[in-house]
């Protein structure tokens, strides 16, 4: 399988959690909250979708006015169930400001500087980059560092595997 294919089929499993929802909450609290991320993240321009959605080869403004027409379509979400307080995530701030070499920029001003995707940085910080490697490895470069993501996986079709294999 190649990376874009698996690319593909990390926005499949998106698709599928938003459309295959269940319709009732009894027992599937965690699946409904997760069809809610998942409409949100299909319908919502975001920097992580679009890094997704270039690793996919599919234009994510496309991408975006097909999954509103077809979530219009689908049926409704029960609302969303009430996570324990320990499993809330806290929100992300808009306009949050790194600090690099004496500077605090946000990530879009960084991007701006470095010519790395704000989508890129985002995601190297997430899969925890230091702020320093997450402004100055070179998109080239950056495939060697892939091998941080052997630690995570994604399952599909009753199959675990990390994001490399």
């Amino acid at each position: 399988m190649s990376e874009r294919e698996l690319w593909q089929e990390v926005l499949l499993c998106a698709i599928n959690d938003a459309l295959n929802a269940p319709t009732t909450s009894a027992g599937e609290s965690r699946r409904i909250q997760q069809a809610h991320e998942a409409r949100a993240y299909l319908t919502t321009p975001s920097d992580d979708l679009a890094e997704v959605c270039s690793l996919a080869g599919i234009d994510m403004d496309a991408l975006l006015d097909r999954m509103q027409k077809r979530l219009a379509d689908a049926h409704p979400l029960p609302p969303r169930p009430k996570l324990p307080p320990a499993r809330i995530q806290p929100t992300r701030t808009r306009n949050r400001r790194l600090e690099y070499d004496g500077e605090a920029l946000t990530v879009r001003e960084w991007s701006e500087r470095t010519g790395i995707s704000a989508g890129a940085i985002h995601a190297r910080l997430r899969t925890g980059w230091t702020v320093s490697d997450a402004l100055t490895v070179a998109p080239d470069e950056s495939h060697k560092r892939r091998g941080q993501m052997n630690s995570k996986t994604i399952t599909h079709e009753g199959e675990a595997r990390t994001y490399r294999q």
